[in-house]
């Protein structure tokens, strides 16, 4: 899907969804083409938000999903802090990056002020859930999320590559919410992929006995 700032682009959510750490519930406030919520494996509870209608109009599909999906049009800072949170919540957040960072003018059909901008990383270093957030670096986002563990990457635009950064309250995590991208690029990615199906396979067509018998030496690894 086309949208300005979206995470459709190759190796662009697989990289975001590989450093998701477990979560019950997993809250998108700035929905945008729903692009990480789409492809990464659902939570219990999924929250999307977005103040275009438009973007929750491309999500309708996920309400008839077996899993609690809920989507609100509304400004995702309003929704953020009207919510008491925990860190069983993950929060991905991926604002219109600050006007300051960017080349051109408006993208969005609602763009946000750096005072907005300000609000919002307020209210990030404060909650006690799981956040990561998206954005060109500026003096803002160094500034505020000093603390925060960033990875800086390169990703394609209508501009041509840029380099983009994603802020994380935690450390990398050893274990994670989702392991389908696991692999560092197409690849690598690529290459589990292929081990995975293998040894599925190789562990299917054993003796029921001798299965059960390498799933729990697997187990005390």
């Amino acid at each position: 899907m086309t949208w300005p700032g979206g995470k459709n682009g190759a190796g662009v959510y697989q990289r975001i969804i590989n450093h998701m750490p477990p979560h019950k519930t997993y809250i998108e406030p700035f929905l945008g083409s729903g692009a990480i919520l789409r492809n990464k494996r659902p939570a219990q509870i999924n929250i999307g938000i977005d103040r275009s209608q438009k973007a929750i109009e491309l999500c309708k599909d996920l309400t008839s999903t077996p899993n609690h999906n809920f989507f609100y049009c509304r400004c995702g800072i309003g929704y953020l802090n009207s919510r008491t949170l925990s860190s069983d919540d993950l929060v991905f957040c991926d604002p219109p990056y600050m006007k300051s960072t960017r080349k051109g003018g408006d993208l969005y059909d609602f763009e946000m002020s750096d005072n907005a901008h300000a609000r919002l990383l307020a209210f990030l270093v404060t909650t006690p859930a799981k956040v990561m957030i998206t954005g060109y670096r500026s003096d803002l986002y160094d500034d505020v999320l000093s603390r925060f563990h960033r990875i800086d990457y390169q990703t394609m635009t209508r501009a041509g590559m840029v380099d983009e950064a994603l802020w994380m309250n935690f450390a990398p995590p050893t274990q994670l919410h989702d392991y389908s991208f696991l692999g560092t690029d197409y690849r690598e990615r690529e290459r589990i992929k292929r081990k995975k199906s293998r040894w599925k396979n190789k562990i299917a067509n054993m003796d029921r006995l001798e299965r059960l018998a390498i799933m729990e030496a697997l187990q005390s690894v």
